[in-house]
């Protein structure tokens, strides 16, 4: 089990995202917005408070770029490893 600094997730959290997604693991919300921004091609050159999370289960989410594209994500956790593909 790895533990991540609450100073990390603030860095890659938005404030809207903050209130909903603070009692999350930190390496979900990691993997969702790395799988993200490797979508869209710009990598971690992108700030990540810039993706919005929205939750629409337990293994689906959307992510959205400053209200102009929007990526499906399937996360999942196998073997102890989190993995996150957006399309």
């Amino acid at each position: 089990d790895r533990k991540v600094d609450q100073r990390i997730v603030k860095r890659i959290l938005g404030e809207t995202e903050w209130d909903v997604f603070s009692d999350e693991d930190p390496i979900l919300l990691w993997t969702i917005k790395e799988a993200a921004v490797k979508c869209l091609g710009t990598g971690l050159r992108t700030n990540l408070k810039e993706l919005e999370i929205q939750k629409k289960n337990h293994i689906q989410f959307l992510v959205r770029i400053n209200d102009e594209k929007t990526f499906q994500i399937c996360s999942f956790q196998e073997l102890n490893h989190q993995i996150s593909i957006a399309y």
